[in-house]
């Protein structure tokens, strides 16, 4: 019984720490508004979209006809979406020597105007993209995807050229702390200036367990001179798939041979970075349900034994005047002495357990002092509400029947 309680007590803990994780994973702050957003992947094949001026085209086309649209009240393209991971690299920053910048990865994201009203991402200073940098932006594409063509291209061949960024608060505090970062300069790939014109708000990138980290958007031109599959997110009025129809008839209208990819709610996305969680959550709950099961059947067969065994001395003790209290407490004081055993064991055990699932865990300690004290006083009521029985049963033993029994 006492190893029963130990067990049951452990997994309980565990399964409770979980849950607290389930909770403070649900309601985390994100940096966006994922109400009424619905999210999609379109790839453009080469064979018809084969320059960075056709693919710019074809968004382009797209967006506007999607603003346009009722029930939509923003569209926008971009190369990745919130928690589902992004591409990165280092800068450099010109008269900086900075071993934190040299060594820090920078996360990188190349977005529309529209973005980050999208999302609700608040821009902080600064102001946001302008046609004009998306245009700047598609000549440097342009120029890119000539480069790489180009066999022995000259390490300088993009010194002539720049485009313009928005960072976040991240970035900000990082490379430029307790000063102004619109107008500096920063350097990606070793060759490419970029200009800071805005800051906005951080948003978890890699999942949300995972801190922010440090960000750089572009103007999405700029990635059109790489192939890849590019993000479509729509802020509706309404629930978002019940527009999944008309912005595919948009699509094909325009393509029909293309076809959009796993289309998602920002509800889902989030609900999809929790999954591992949940699964464990029931998976551990369930386990620690049928402890607390056998735990209770195994205490109840022991106090029930417990009062077959001491029937003749609960006999005695009625005839020289036990009360049925003094009974209740006979059978209570053993039980809680082996419930007592049991939680201080489980505690133990408890903690060894979470040490395995600490790194499953947020928001939460694994020594969280409300989750043990709360899972060992329910263990404790369900264990002595299974002696209950027993007790009644020995208030009721018929001392004169006691007193012959062998």
């Amino acid at each position: 019984v006492v190893a029963e309680i130990a067990v049951s007590l452990a997994l309980l803990v565990g399964a409770g720490l979980l849950l607290r994780t389930f909770h403070k994973m649900r309601h985390a702050e994100i940096g966006i508004e994922s109400q009424n957003v619905l999210t999609m992947g379109i790839s453009l094949p080469d064979t018809k979209y084969g320059t960075p001026v056709a693919r710019r085209q074809f968004f382009d086309r797209l967006l506007a006809r999607l603003r346009s649209a009722p029930g939509i009240q923003v569209a926008s393209a971009s190369t990745l979406i919130p928690l589902e991971g992004g591409s990165n690299g280092y800068i450099t920053v010109p008269g900086r020597d900075d071993g934190a910048i040299k060594n820090q990865l920078f996360e990188y994201n190349y977005v529309t105007q529209d973005y980050f009203r999208a999302f609700g991402i608040p821009l902080l200073r600064g102001r946001n993209f302008s046609s004009r940098d998306e245009d700047q932006a598609a000549q440097v594409a342009v120029k890119i995807s000539e480069v790489f063509s180009t066999p022995n291209r000259p390490a300088d061949a993009l010194k002539d050229h720049s485009w313009t960024a928005i960072i976040n608060r991240s970035m900000a505090n990082l490379v430029w702390p307790n000063q102004d970062p619109i107008g500096r300069t920063f350097v990606i790939g070793g060759a490419l200036p970029v200009t800071v014109i805005g800051v906005v708000g951080d948003v978890k990138v890699w999942g949300i367990r995972r801190g922010g980290a440090p960000q750089a958007y572009f103007p999405f031109p700029g990635a059109l001179a790489g192939r890849g599959s590019r993000q479509l997110v729509v802020k509706t009025a309404g629930p978002p798939m019940m527009l999944l129809g008309a912005i595919r008839s948009h699509v094909n209208a325009l393509d029909p041979t293309l076809a959009v990819i796993l289309p998602r709610t920002m509800e889902d996305v989030i609900s999809d970075g929790m999954s591992d969680t949940s699964l464990q959550t029931w998976l551990l709950s369930v386990f620690a349900a049928l402890a607390v099961l056998l735990a209770s059947v195994g205490l109840y067969s022991v106090m029930a034994f417990l009062v077959s065994q001491r029937r003749h001395e609960i006999g005695i003790r009625m005839a020289l005047g036990a009360r049925g209290t003094d009974l209740l407490r006979l059978v209570f004081a053993h039980a809680l002495k082996l419930i007592g055993i049991g939680v201080l064991a489980g505690i133990v055990a408890a903690l060894w357990l979470t040490r395995l699932i600490q790194s499953l865990l947020f928001g939460v300690a694994a020594n969280d002092v409300p989750t043990f004290a709360a899972v060992s006083i329910l263990l404790t009521i369900v264990a002595l509400a299974a002696c209950c029985f027993p007790a009644w049963r020995a208030m009721r033993v018929n001392p004169i029947v006691a007193l012959r029994y062998e």
